[in-house]
């Protein structure tokens, strides 16, 4: 039997010795789970980077599909609610965030702001000065997907901006003066319109080139500013056989050599090529076939000295009566009888059917 030396146990108690003293004052061994580092949120189930905490959450990178009851605030929306609420692991739960975004038609007309709408009626908070004007009223287009500017206007902001006319600019606006009482000539009026419609317009008695002949709706008077400035029409009175038919409103301008055409009734047509430079209005004229009287008198009620026109009983059948000269004289005369092309009017121009700014 071998027999240990003495210098042999004595290294064995001193490796012994040292082993305990490092076990009783030196570092714990690592734990799992307790060893901390930065990463958020581990990618997967297993944990190969701690968070911060004992426990570690695997991320949910599922999207929920036991999202079957609609819990929209909006009437017919039958889409699933977002996926936004913070997952679980195996989240099979509905999420209960409301969506708010309407799936259904817009309705334009309803009041009510919906998907592709950026109004409905004009109810709505911007205005003409927010879309670029000076000043006017902002309306909603008729399918609710646009803003309608056509009555805001730049008139008033202190600069001459397209369509305005003002020789020193101070006013802004058309610089549009009451008339003289040689400024406005009463230059053309259909009393008894001929039968039938079609093409070439003119040709029959669908004076306002609407499809359709009306003895009452295709009268028509026609006027012309001969002043070489725009005039205000406002308190200008159509009378008929005595009896005012029509008071021009406040703030009607009539351009240098540009017409005002009055009809019976129904706006004119602009698809006619001739209407493209007029002013049209409706009035029930009255006009009468036996004979009658038509004055045009200014805001003062003081007639214009061409202003006025008489006639007999057929005295221009199925034809209008025409100044003549044109413009300028004093007589007037059947139109068919002064034009020999087949046409049997011509509101809004000269007798050639040329624009007025030609005529003589």
């Amino acid at each position: 039997m071998n027999t240990m030396r003495h210098s042999d146990l004595c290294t064995l108690l001193s490796i012994a010795l040292v082993a305990l003293v490092v076990a009783a004052c030196g570092d714990e061994p690592a734990v799992k789970g307790h060893n901390y580092d930065t990463v958020q949120v581990d990618a997967t189930a297993s944990d190969v980077a701690n968070d911060g905490t004992l426990v570690d959450i695997p991320a949910d990178t599922h999207t929920d599909v036991a999202d079957t009851v609609q819990t929209d605030t909006k009437t017919g929306d039958t889409a699933l609610d977002e996926d936004t609420l913070t997952d679980t692991l195996a989240d099979t739960v509905q999420d209960t965030v409301a969506d708010v975004n309407q799936d259904t038609t817009p309705v334009c007309g309803n009041g009510l702001l919906e998907s592709t709408e950026v109004c409905d009626t004009d109810t709505f908070a911007t205005t003409c000065s927010a879309e670029g004007f000076f000043a006017g009223v902002l309306h909603c287009s008729a399918d609710c997907t646009a803003f309608d500017t056509s009555t805001c206007t730049n008139c008033g902001n202190g600069s001459c901006d397209a369509g305005e006319e003002s020789t020193s600019c101070s006013a802004d606006c058309p610089n549009c003066s009451l008339p003289g009482v040689g400024d406005l000539v009463l230059n053309e009026l259909l009393y008894d319109p001929a039968p039938g419609t079609g093409l070439p317009f003119q040709t029959n008695g669908d004076a306002n080139c609407d499809g359709t002949r009306g003895s009452a709706a295709d009268e028509f008077i026609e006027l012309l500013n001969v002043n070489a400035a725009a005039i205000d029409l406002t308190g200008v009175q159509v009378v008929v056989d005595g009896a005012s038919k029509l008071g021009i409103p406040a703030g009607t301008c009539l351009q240098p050599r540009q017409a005002l055409v009055i009809f019976g009734a129904s706006t004119a047509n602009p698809a006619c090529a001739e209407f493209a430079d007029a002013v049209f209005m409706t009035a029930p004229l009255g006009l009468g076939n036996t004979g009658g009287a038509v004055v045009v008198t200014n805001a003062a009620n003081v007639p214009f000295t061409r202003g006025s026109l008489a006639w007999v009983n057929l005295q221009a059948s199925d034809t209008s009566l025409v100044r003549d000269p044109e413009l300028t004289g004093s007589a007037f005369l059947p139109f068919n009888t002064v034009v020999a092309d087949g046409r049997r009017q011509s509101p809004a121009t000269c007798n050639t059917g040329a624009p007025f700014a030609t005529c003589p």
